[in-house]
C-alpha cells in the first residue's frame, strides 16, 4: 500500500497500525466507521449523508449548480 507514495514521504511500521486493524476485527469494533491510522496515531473521519435532490437522469451542470445552495445548507455546521 505504500509503494506509490512519493519519496521523502515517511512510511509507517505495521506494528504502528495493526492494533487498529486488529481491534476492527475484533466483535467490540462499530460498524460503519473510518479509521485513520498512522505512526501511532489514530483518529476517526466523520462522513455525513445529506438530504438528496432529484434533478432527474438527464441532469446539466446549470440545474445542479442552481440546486448546489440546497444541498450546501443540509452541510452540519461545527
Amino acid at each position: 500500500m505504500t509503494q506509490a507514495l512519493p519519496k521523502g514521504v515517511v512510511r509507517g511500521k505495521p506494528c504502528q497500525v495493526s492494533p487498529a486493524v486488529l481491534y476492527l476485527c475484533s466483535e467490540d469494533s462499530p460498524n460503519g466507521i473510518i479509521l485513520q491510522a498512522s505512526g501511532g496515531q489514530f483518529s476517526i473521519l466523520k462522513m455525513c449523508v445529506t438530504n438528496s435532490i432529484d434533478l432527474g437522469e438527464e441532469v446539466e451542470f446549470e440545474a445542479f449548480a442552481e440546486a448546489a445552495p440546497n444541498l450546501l445548507e443540509d452541510l452540519p455546521r461545527n
